[in-house]
């Protein structure tokens, strides 16, 4: 099985909830099943993170995470990259797992395309290389690395997944997103360009921390679990 959910910011209680809820409903998952988490992911980001890292290790799913804009990408970027189920990731654990950028996995049968960043709105706020890093923005190589990998199987997935949204429906006013302080950034023009030239029949995205389907394929995800496979 594979569901995805929204930022979690370090947060374990959203893993404990969805653990309880399986229990209810008498599911019992496995290393094979995965949950997928649409950026701020926020386990790493101290020199603590090897504890963090090693609790999440007591849950019997698999996670999975895309990069958002919360994350200390001197240490995630720090871990070896490897290839798992088709792209490139960094693996933290035997059950947590970094979801490059512009990367392509086929899992369950599933192909997905994720591309995570976005940039932070309030980093006037924040220090640099302390609480907000440079690396939050994804670069041109990552962009035309996920532009070569889409071209492998031929601009055509099941399931996109980002951490912010592409600039048009920001600005588009006839979208039902919520009018926060958001304004098209180089990330959301980069994903712009995917959604005039990607087929797929899902795209998932965090960062606006609602639960709010924007369109028949097109869904923002915040507290809720979604089940894409069985």
């Amino acid at each position: 099985m594979i569901y995805i959910t929204g930022d979690t910011h370090g947060i374990p209680g959203k893993f404990f909830v969805f653990e309880q809820l399986q229990k209810h409903i008498r599911q019992k998952m496995t290393r094979n099943d995965f949950i997928i988490v649409a950026g701020d992911f926020g386990f790493v980001m101290d020199n603590d993170y090897p504890r963090t890292i090693e609790f999440l290790n007591r849950f019997d799913f698999t996670i999975l995470f895309v990069d958002g804009n919360h994350e200390n990408f001197d240490l995630l970027n720090a871990f070896p990259v490897t290839t798992w189920k088709g792209g490139k990731v960094h693996k933290l654990s035997d059950n947590v797992i970094h979801l490059m950028r512009g990367e392509v996995y086929t899992i369950d049968d599933l192909t997905i395309f994720t591309f995570g960043g976005a940039e932070s709105i309030d980093r006037h706020l924040r220090i640099e290389n302390e609480s907000w890093w440079a690396s939050e923005v994804p670069t041109r190589e990552e962009f035309e690395n996920g532009l070569r990998n889409l071209e492998k199987v031929k601009n055509s997935v099941d399931v996109i997944i980002t951490h912010t949204i592409n600039s048009r429906i920001l600005t588009h006013p006839c979208s039902n997103m919520p009018k926060y302080n958001f304004l098209p950034t180089q990330t959301t023009d980069m994903l712009e360009y995917f959604e005039h030239t990607v087929k797929y029949k899902k795209w998932f995205f965090g960062h606006f921390h609602y639960d709010l389907p924007l369109s028949e394929n097109k869904i923002a995800i915040y507290n809720s679990f979604i089940k894409i496979a069985d």
